[in-house]
């Protein structure tokens, strides 16, 4: 035992408050002897704090953690006795936040307070929270009623963070978290109750207790502890745990406290928005740069969840973040921009971020973030320019731009170059995409039975599709059956795999947008034939290319004469040999519309290729265009 909590010191006190404190000592620890003892510390404004030191430390007596659930004797003194930790923690808080305590009593003392923290957590469901404790409440916090649990969890929590916050009590901290990864479950179960209150409550006020704790428990986790969240360590898996037991839980956790961090609307943001906010990056960051095996779903949840509307919304409303020493990096609108790129499906990320304020995070943005917005205006948003709602997403975006101040938009980043090309972009795509909302001739493909020897064409509704791979579509019974007897039974299921694995990748507007721009492609003058060096052209994405099929049949069936006549480039009996360089990812499958091209023929169909970019991944839309030759 430290000197400090040496019963002896107790008879310093005036002679009221030492009559108290002596019977607390003693194990009295009723509602009227605590309430008259703890009220009397407050008010003892001329007595030494560190005098009352043995009450504190008498209370948390962890012996009286052993307790006879069957007997209610014991029972009913372990009620006592919890109300009586609960209503004490303030004033231990007081002491370790004024480093009031020696470094070796604070050790000690929180050893005690830690054992009491296990045992309220491991015995919550046996402890009658209700009427069976009545806990005294200092004055100062009687506005803000709470669970009795809840309130010893803030209160750990705060004590906690003040341990790791006071310089003299580091090597303390340290141990004390090292040796015990448990504390980060109480800590993130204390701070996911008091998220749920704050939202309850409505609003988000950074002097209220709430509002601390919940700042207390981020910035010690992500920043004063970051160290010992390391990949599979105890510490990391007990983090997991207190916010819901997996990776996903982690993410919704995180992205519901980075949502209520943010300042409403005409709030003057502060310091404690800056941190709260910065706390949760750093993790991130933390996770990213030296975690390996956390699952993929870990950055998908939080996406699902809001991650990147919350960030946008928080470029707009934070802009004194930057300005910030703590909180200065990493800057938030190269976090948001990271972020989209890193994300498996971009397309949804830039229109989530559009919609919320992309473009005026980015105007609004610091120098700091100058090659990240560069990166964004000649690649991110050209790329996805091949998604009809990335398009839309930006004219959205646009219109609430006056027009006069569109040309000289990141004029001020020295950018005006870079958003010139990005705009000729933009505008180029709107106008596909209005002419394919508009259903214009060139951007609606006929489709034709897909039996090739059958020469019904029409819009398409009058199709019916393959009740397998709903994908091929026949005008009557009698067509179904001749092209599943010309090989549509070994390709049937590997299409329908394929479409499935498409239908995940792209919305079914984006998917038709993309027909649209192929069919647009095959029209007049844009006709592309594919030689051996389109294969390289094929690296680039929203580009559109065609495989003229009736220049392959006309090769194959032609005269020795008529075949050497033919352009050079990639011979019919050659198609098939290079789809796997051109596209391995989806080879079987674009073999099989290959041959489906192959099949038609004589201006009957071609098999085309779009490039459009998902996250890091260039993908590729296959399609065989399918029409009749021109009536005689």
């Amino acid at each position: 035992m430290h000197d400090v909590f040496r019963p002896i010191h107790l008879d310093k006190l005036p002679l009221r408050l030492k009559v108290s404190a002596r019977a607390i000592v003693n194990g009295d620890l009723s509602y009227e002897t605590t309430s008259v003892a703890f009220g009397a510390f407050v008010h003892a404004s001329s007595v030494p704090k560190l005098l009352v030191a043995p009450v504190y430390y008498s209370i948390f007596d962890p012996s009286y953690t052993r307790v006879i659930w069957d007997d209610p004797a014991s029972v009913a003194a372990t009620h006592l006795r919890i109300a009586a930790v609960i209503a004490v923690m303030p004033f231990i808080q007081e002491h370790f936040n004024h480093f009031r305590l020696p470094p070796e009593a604070a050790n000690e003392i929180y050893g005690r307070i830690w054992q009491w923290a296990m045992f309220l957590d491991d015995f919550e469901t046996h402890i009658s929270f209700g009427d069976a404790l009545k806990i005294w409440v200092p004055p100062a916090l009687e506005f803000l009623p709470m669970e009795p649990l809840l309130r010893f969890r803030l209160g750990f929590t705060q004590i906690t963070h003040d341990l790791c916050r006071v310089p003299q009590y580091a090597s303390v901290a340290q141990t004390q978290i090292h040796t015990s990864p448990r504390i980060f479950t109480v800590i993130t179960r204390a701070w996911d109750e008091l998220l749920h209150r704050e939202a309850a409550v409505g609003n988000f006020r950074s002097a209220d207790e709430v509002a601390y704790g919940i700042h207390a428990a981020a910035f010690l986790l992500f920043s004063n502890a970051l160290s010992e969240l390391t990949e599979g360590s105890a510490h990391i898996q007990a983090l997991i745990l207190g916010a819901g037991g997996t990776w996903d839980h982690l993410a919704e956790f995180l992205v519901r406290h980075l949502k209520q961090s943010l300042p409403g609307p005409g709030d003057t943001a502060n310091h404690t928005h800056f941190e709260r906010v910065h706390s949760v990056l750093v993790f991130i960051i933390h996770t990213t740069s030296n975690f390996t095996q956390q699952p993929e779903s870990f950055y998908d949840t939080m996406a699902r969840c809001g991650l990147i509307p919350t960030l946008t919304t928080a470029s707009l409303r934070l802009p004194g973040m930057r300005d910030s020493p703590n909180c200065r990096e990493p800057d938030l609108v190269s976090f948001l921009l990271t972020m989209i790129w890193t994300d498996t499906r971009t397309d949804l990320r830039l229109v989530e971020a559009l919609r919320s304020g992309l473009l005026p995070a980015m105007l609004a943005a610091s120098p700091d973030a100058k090659p990240d917005i560069q990166k964004a205006l000649v690649e991110l948003i050209p790329q996805h320019c091949a998604y009809r709602s990335v398009v839309l997403a930006l004219r959205d975006a646009l219109a609430l731009i006056p027009k006069n101040e569109q040309p000289s938009m990141f004029r001020r980043l020295q950018l005006a170059k870079e958003w010139e090309f990005c705009e000729n972009r933009i505008r180029t795509n709107l106008r596909y995409v209005e002419l394919f909302d508009q259903k214009d001739v060139n951007w609606t493909p006929t489709r034709a039975c897909d039996n090739t020897a059958c020469e019904i064409v029409t819009m398409g509704p009058a199709l019916k599709r393959c009740g397998g791979c709903h994908y091929t579509r026949y005008c009557s019974r009698n067509c179904q059956k001749a092209d599943w007897r010309r090989g549509h039974r070994k390709e049937c299921s590997i299409i329908r795999s394929a479409m499935q694995a498409d239908r995940q990748i792209l919305t079914l507007r984006d998917r038709r947008f993309l027909d649209g721009m192929l069919q647009w492609n095959l029209g007049g003058t844009r006709r592309e034939h594919m030689s051996a060096d389109d294969r390289a052209y094929l690296a680039e994405p929203n580009t559109a290319l065609t495989l003229d099929t009736s220049l392959y049949a006309q090769a194959r069936t032609g005269s020795q004469a008529e075949r050497r006549r033919q352009p050079e480039g990639l011979r019919h009996n050659n198609q098939l040999k290079f789809l796997p360089q051109l596209d391995a990812e989806q080879y079987p499958y674009t073999q099989i519309l290959g041959s489906r091209a192959e099949r038609a023929g004589n201006e009957r169909a071609q098999l085309a290729v779009v490039g459009f970019m998902q996250g890091s991944v260039l993908r590729k839309h296959w399609v065989v265009l399918r029409f009749s030759a021109p009536k005689e």
